[in-house]
């Protein structure tokens, strides 16, 4: 294995943090490639050497400005990034090698650098490749200095948070998809704590009760639900933090914004990472409507029994394995006579 091929693998294995760490420590180098080494110290040429070799090993975005902004190094790892050869770089700005917005936000930030001498780090930058691929960049920014410790300069290493920012902006999608689902459904659910405060309710549970899912977020349910609610929900709830299990599905009646409705309730524990129960998750779904209309089917029933009943016509009815369900006195007597 080439000592080359040994670095570059080496570099491979360093953190982000390392990698900022091995780059912000080239203060030395650089002021040997300006020819300010020590006595004793390598020669700039071979410092100058060694540096360039480094930079171009690191799988990060690396570059020096001058004052003016212009690139007076770009690592390899840029070039071939963007598509854009280290020499069609040196000497130009990044208005004239990437765009016009990058250099206004990027040439703000760096006459920052060079006029208070300031480290600053942490800047996100959007960049497209000419392939049109977007790229994040993660920038730290550091100033050189000259021989009287003045800012002559700017160092730039920009870490790719692609990745990270695409796995980011996929789980929030998926968190976005999941919600909109889950307020779309005709289902209350809640999230409570041990202490009884809710730290997620979906639309409809909040709509139930005439509020916005933020407001129940951090309420206790005595200052949610009806009074009379109370005390069997905290019991319920209890329950499930007590035994660790769920509570299957049960009809109860409660008082949402002075109507009763029917809802067929169930409780779950939600346990963290050792196992230990830490929430508990209460599906409820409303039958009210389904109640109802089996309420209305029995009158409707129930009227027509005794229509037939009292009818003096013979009528029968039957179900659709031919099985009689209902008939009247008179449709009787015709078959059984006395």
């Amino acid at each position: 294995m080439s000592v080359t091929d040994e670095k570059r693998q080496r570099l491979a294995r360093l953190s982000k943090t390392d990698l900022i760490d091995e780059v912000l420590r080239l203060d030395l180098a650089l002021d040997a490639a300006e020819g300010r080494t020590s006595p004793g110290s390598t020669t700039a040429a071979a410092a100058a050497l060694r540096l360039s070799g480094f930079l171009d090993s690191i799988p990060a975005f690396v570059n020096v400005k001058d004052a003016d902004g212009r690139y007076l190094f770009v690592n390899r790892y840029q070039a071939e990034t963007m598509g854009i050869p280290v020499r069609d770089q040196l000497g130009k700005t990044t208005a004239e090698t990437v765009s016009r917005e990058h250099f206004d936000r990027f040439n703000e930030i760096d006459r920052r650098v060079v006029k208070t001498g300031e480290t600053i780090s942490g800047i996100e930058t959007r960049l497209v490749r000419p392939s049109g691929e977007v790229i994040w960049l993660n920038t730290h920014k550091v100033p050189v200095l000259d021989a009287e410790g003045r800012p002559m300069g700017i160092i730039s290493v920009g870490i790719d948070v692609t990745a990270e920012r695409k796995a980011e902006r996929a789980l929030e999608e998926s968190r976005s998809l999941l919600q909109q689902v889950i307020d779309a459904a005709p289902v209350v659910l809640t999230v409570k704590d041990q202490n009884g405060r809710y730290v997620y309710a979906n639309r409809f549970a909040a709509e139930n009760l005439s509020l916005d899912p933020g407001d129940m977020v951090g309420k206790h349910v005595r200052d949610i639900l009806p009074t009379e609610m109370v005390e069997e929900v905290l019991e319920n709830d209890a329950m499930v933090f007590r035994t660790g299990d769920p509570i299957p599905f049960f009809d109860e009646v409660l008082d949402y914004g002075g109507a009763d409705r029917w809802m067929m309730t169930s409780k779950t524990p939600f346990r963290d990472e050792t196992g230990d129960v830490c929430y508990v998750v209460t599906v409820a779904v409303d039958l009210t409507e389904m109640k109802e209309a089996q309420r209305k089917l029995l009158e409707v029933e129930a009227r027509f029994s005794s229509l037939v009943g009292q009818s003096p016509m013979a009528i029968s009815l039957k179900d659709l394995d031919g099985r009689f369900v209902m008939a009247s006195q008179p449709f009787v007597d015709m078959f059984h006579p006395g």
